[in-house]
């Protein structure tokens, strides 16, 4: 057993390890520590330590005068309940030597305990007994600050603990869904999810000419939905399509009319292309380098998310006024709908922090609040005096057909060499986008303000996604990646939630795949429903886009801190980083405006037809921005109280947390 200069408490063999990584992470920045106030030779050998072991007893001289420069310097402090990165426990009222008191609290030095003599000036108790050495489920990624663990001795390393992590727990999994608060949570997410198939569905089909539409959305979002809630590592993901990847299949439409090669069977090969370096990924802990993503990347990704789901919504609205000629009936019903199913939306989903009605009617209306709306609107869109306005349906076939008449097979054996080899170039691309959007995903739903017990399985996830990649190619059927809206909206519709001062804090997430194989394979399904699903009004789909989209802003730092640019000094509210942190505002605007640049920036790349191809590439720029160019604009405190340190906060989340159970179960 020997000490840790880190703490006062001896430290463990078993837990050296974690004592090493716990001092770097906590000095990481900050100066050199101060050398040993005394050891036990220096003692021994100094002058006033001969000077009172040579002092006659009947001396006048009282022993604490003469000991005084020795005691001076020191610190004494009770044994408590210590953890390095928070500041030292120091009573009220000490006086300390000029030495020290220049340093903040956080850095001043530990005192040495296996230092002190023999025979202690102070008899202090026996320390608590020290926390356990980390396993790889404190850390997922890796600890914090090392490098990603990218050499062949660590191939398949992450991938086995992530098995090793879930395994224990896939049949509480399945368990844990069994529950009452599953129902509303299946039937919300189930329209949910289906909006944006059917809608992307129809888009598509009109931006390629018919070669995929809506039976293929459904086809392949309802079957690789469940494929990924049985074996993915964090079931409250969802895979769904997304307006990047929509984006990317139009450009390479339009690549491939102008290159004169056949689109479906090229798509197919990109897809298997992307699917193998997607495997490798998975094998090699490609994965951990999204520990060097923090939350300056999430929120200008999700923003960018969130800015499209509303886009969409209000391209459709808006778009049917310039469509019809002097009567503007049907545009004003359909925005009239769509802003009742929005409206309502959120109302009943607020009702939960309302003071009205009782707690459970509260809950009860608040996890059925979409699903009431869009039963409601489309109760109204059915009226015999709305529905002879004329109102879009959903786009849907009345029969299980796929494009064309083609067969489910794409020939891939068919397609020229060259062709097949020239595919690895967008594949690199397609990669990228679904390496970001999966990852930071993933890291979303494991954020520590969820309060996820289950722990991650991010390379886990990344092999389900390549499978998922590899089966859709060679069918001919779009691809799928993480969906940030919709699994931000899994983990809300099962999350239990207190209201405290008007704000709302998640205490617990009903954790399971139950709730999201179910609506996945409600997806599915409704290929033998589509006389019935095509009666919803687009109307009301717009209305639940806005609805979703609004949702994903909450909690986005970025965002909130934009209208602090306009408001005046004086009114910043408490939370606010001037008041909290004490960050200048200008600094606060700076680092606002470098986010709302990237965030133009990404916009603009994504609508440019002739860019939006290589738009994936450019998201992976937004870690370098804060990594290497962030730095050099801000100073370290800024950045630490607007974005934080860079490394994976749900690992440090978790090693904090469970470090705080450990030590207060051992008291």
């Amino acid at each position: 057993m020997s000490a840790s200069a880190c703490g006062p408490f001896p430290i463990h063999k078993t837990s050296k390890k974690f004592a090493i990584w716990r001092c770097r992470l906590t000095n990481r920045h900050r100066a050199p520590p101060d050398p040993p106030l005394f050891s036990e030779g220096a003692l021994h050998n100094a002058p006033i330590y001969r000077t009172i072991n040579s002092h006659p007893p009947q001396s006048a001289a009282p022993l604490p005068t003469v000991i005084s420069p020795v005691v001076q310097p020191t610190i004494i402090m009770p044994f408590t309940v210590f953890i390095p990165s928070l500041p030292l426990p120091v009573s009220p009222g000490l006086s300390l030597s000029a030495r020290h008191s220049r340093l903040p609290l956080r850095r001043r030095p530990c005192l040495r305990t296996d230092a002190l003599p023999r025979r202690p000036l102070v008899r202090a108790c026996a320390p608590p007994p020290c926390p356990a050495a980390p396993t790889p489920d404190d850390w997922p990624l890796g600890p914090p600050g090392s490098p990603a663990r990218l050499a062949p001795r660590f191939w398949f390393k992450g991938l086995g603990d992530d098995v090793r992590r879930r395994a224990p727990l896939y049949l509480r999994d399945w368990t844990d869904g069994l529950r009452l608060k599953s129902i509303p949570a299946v039937l919300y997410l189930y329209f949910a999810c289906l909006a944006p198939v059917v809608a992307f569905g129809g888009i598509t089909s009109v931006l390629t000419a018919g070669s995929m539409g809506v039976v293929e959305f459904l086809l392949s979002s309802g079957a690789t939905g469940m494929l990924y809630a049985v074996m993915s590592g964090q079931p409250l993901t969802f895979i769904a399509p997304t307006g990047l990847t929509l984006a990317f299949t139009c450009a390479l439409y339009g690549f491939c009319q102008v290159a004169a090669v056949p689109f479906l069977s090229t798509y197919a090969w990109v897809g298997v292309w992307a699917s193998l370096i997607l495997f490798v990924a998975s094998i090699t802990n490609f994965s951990d380098l999204i520990k060097y993503c923090t939350r300056f990347t999430d929120d200008v990704f999700n923003s960018l998310i969130a800015t499209n789901f509303i886009y969409e919504a209000g391209r459709a609205l808006i778009g049917a006024f310039f469509v019809v000629g002097a009567d503007k009936t049907n545009p004003f019903t359909a925005l009239s709908l769509a802003l009742g199913t929005f409206a309502l939306g959120r109302f009943l989903t607020g009702l939960r922090s309302s003071r009205y009605l009782v707690k459970r009617a509260r809950t009860v209306l608040a996890d059925f609040g979409p699903v009431l709306a869009i039963a409601i609107m489309s109760a109204v869109a059915a009226i015999p005096a709305v529905a002879k306005v004329g109102l879009e349906r959903l786009s849907i076939p009345t029969n299980f057909t796929l494009a064309g008449g083609r067969s489910l097979l794409v020939p891939l054996l068919a397609t020229p060499v060259p062709v097949r080899l020239a595919a690895i170039v967008p594949a690199l691309l397609l990669t990228c986008l679904f390496f970001l959007d999966q990852n930071i995903s993933v890291r979303v739903v494991n954020s520590p303000l969820h309060r996820l017990q289950k722990g991650p399985g991010y390379h886990l996830d990344m092999l389900v996604l390549a499978i998922c990649t590899f089966v859709c190619s060679i069918f001919g059927l779009p691809l799928m990646c993480a969906g940030t809206v919709q699994s931000l909206a899994h983990v809300q519709a099962l999350a239990q939630v207190e209201s405290q001062n008007g704000k709302e804090t998640i205490v617990s997430v009903q954790e399971n795949r139950l709730t999201a194989f179910l609506i996945h394979a409600g997806i599915l399904g409704s290929l033998f429903l589509l006389p019935i699903v095509k009666r919803i009004p687009m109307a009301v789909i717009s209305g639940l886009f806005l609805f979703l989209g609004r949702n994903m802003m909450n909690g986005n730092d970025f965002l909130s801190r934009i209208p602090y640019m306009g408001m005046d000094p004086t009114l910043y509210p408490e939370d606010s980083p001037m008041r909290k942190s004490g960050v200048p505002a200008r600094q606060v605007h700076a680092f606002t405006l470098l986010q709302l640049g990237c965030l133009a920036s990404l916009w603009a790349l994504k609508l440019n037809k002739k860019t939006s191809m290589f738009f994936p590439a450019v998201i992976a720029t937004l870690m370098f921005i804060r990594s290497r160019m962030a730095p050099r604009l801000f100073p370290a405190g800024t950045l630490d109280a607007l974005d934080g340190e860079i490394f994976d906060a749900t690992d440090v989340s978790n090693e904090v947390h469970s470090q705080d159970h450990k030590l207060s179960t051992a008291n």
